[in-house]
């Protein structure tokens, strides 16, 4: 027997839970975001192991789990991103009473994500889904403050009504094909019922056009910390394994033209949304919840393409996760420096920015370009890949680069504010540091991530 082949799992699983639990007692917070890294590190590198050894395509735990590139890409994204959030957060949450519990909630939620990115049954995607999903709610209102309280729970009540219509999808899917598997399944009008109706409770996670309610209430609001695992974590909570069970299932031409129906009126809808709502914002945390509904889109607009353009479509995917969740940490890291030295993320209070304190004011100029999809920067390949994904259906790619272009509007706008006259005193904070250090990995995986992606099959 091969053991080489559970290490990719299995380690990182009982170092993350272990972890989860042991930083719980610890009195210093220092021992605590440390032994996070730690089981972090080593997450990564026991599925680096795995991708680079080529363990792929392996089933295991009696076929509960598959082993391949969506696991390892997407597990070492959730990886790198939980890191981020915990030296991004330190300063922020070092005096919570609950800053224990965020640390843990975090490992939780990326080890559920591990699983959901792996799962091949719905036993273990209902699981994972729960253990993810309750770790960000909880997060969310972790701080305890009247604001964070409020919106965390408009989150949750949303996130119930998501997992509720899942779990009724889940139930027609069974009902359907007798089967609590993913894989080996007829795809009949019952199952593509069933899969659209999975589409809008991922949607609901997402934050997509109409689901999207809770979204700009969470991000302007609850605490920035907080916010810091939500907007990244949170969203490949839905991104990874739909990802997983959109590969798992046979592409027959009638899914393929209901997945490419349903996602591309959902992509178009929630691009010119999240366009239309973010222009005219005139605070930095309100323009970056609209535009994170317009983000949403490019994802879908991958999923539409999915089954057209396997390669293409799962390449844009993976870099768009990429550049996203770096991006967000970033932001959300960089409006917490910005209230700690001017009180407001308003656009006025970024006055004087860019002529005192360079070196914060370009990474934060770069983390903004990202999301626009300005070369050479991550979130241009994620663009370019998902528009080459939809070259055989021109009127998507046309829709799509009109709204990329048209949010340059509203992106670009701070830039105008932070280069005026106005009174700037830059402070040594971790949230500058992790600003910065995003915008760096930025830029220098827009360089190296797509060659290193080259020759990789999917």
């Amino acid at each position: 027997m091969n053991l080489s082949i559970y290490v990719p799992i299995v380690v990182p699983s009982i170092v993350v839970v272990i972890a989860s639990i042991a930083v719980l007692p610890m009195r210093s917070f220092k021992g605590v975001v440390a032994t996070g890294i730690t089981a972090l590190v080593v997450s990564i590198l026991s599925e680096a192991y795995g991708l680079l050894a080529k363990l792929s395509g392996i089933s295991l735990f009696s076929n509960q789990v598959l082993l391949d590139n969506t696991y390892y890409l997407f597990s070492i994204i959730t990886d790198i991103t939980g890191l981020l959030v915990l030296l991004g957060s330190y300063n922020l949450v070092s005096a919570w009473a609950t800053r224990n519990s965020l640390v843990s909630l975090v490992l939780l939620s990326v080890l559920g994500i591990h699983y959901l990115s792996a799962s091949e049954t719905i036993p273990m995607f209902l699981a994972s889904w729960g253990i993810s999903s309750a770790a960000m709610y909880a997060i969310a209102m972790l701080s305890k403050d009247r604001l964070s309280v409020v919106s965390g729970i408009k989150y949750l009540v949303m996130g119930v009504v998501s997992s509720s219509i899942m779990v009724l999808a889940l139930a027609f899917y069974v009902s359907f094909t007798g089967s609590l598997s993913f894989v080996n399944v007829e795809v009949t009008p019952g199952v593509i019922f069933s899969v659209v109706l999975l589409s809008i409770a991922f949607m609901f996670k997402m934050g997509t056009f109409p689901f999207h309610a809770w979204l700009p209430d969470l991000y302007s609001r609850a605490d920035r910390g907080a916010l810091m695992a939500v907007s990244s974590i949170g969203k490949i909570v839905a991104i990874a394994p739909f990802v997983r069970i959109l590969t798992l299932l046979d592409p027959t031409p009638s899914l393929i033209q209901a997945e490419i129906l349903v996602f591309s009126v959902f992509a178009i809808g929630t691009l010119t949304f999240g366009n239309v709502m973010a222009f005219g914002r005139k605070d930095l945390s309100e323009m970056i919840a609209y535009s994170s509904v317009s983000q949403a889109g490019y994802f879908l607009l991958a999923f539409a393409m999915i089954a057209v353009s396997l390669s293409t479509a799962y390449l844009g995917l993976i870099i768009q996760t990429l550049a996203y969740t770096i991006a967000q940490v970033g932001l959300f890291a960089g409006i917490a420096y910005i209230e700690k030295v001017s009180g407001s993320s308003e656009y006025t209070s970024l006055r004087g920015f860019a002529s005192n304190d360079k070196v914060a004011a370009f990474s934060l100029i770069v983390l903004l370009l990202s999301l626009l999809g300005f070369p050479p920067i991550i979130g241009f390949w994620a663009k370019l890949f998902i528009f080459e994904s939809t070259f055989s259906y021109p009127i998507l790619t046309i829709l799509g680069l009109l709204n990329s272009a048209a949010s340059a509007g509203y992106y670009i706008q701070p830039f105008r504010e932070m280069f005026s006259t106005g009174v700037w005193t830059p402070v040594s904070s971790p949230e500058r540091s992790i600003m910065i250090i995003t915008a760096v990995l930025s830029i220098a995986l827009g360089i190296v991530f797509p060659l290193m992606l080259v020759g990789v099959s999917f």
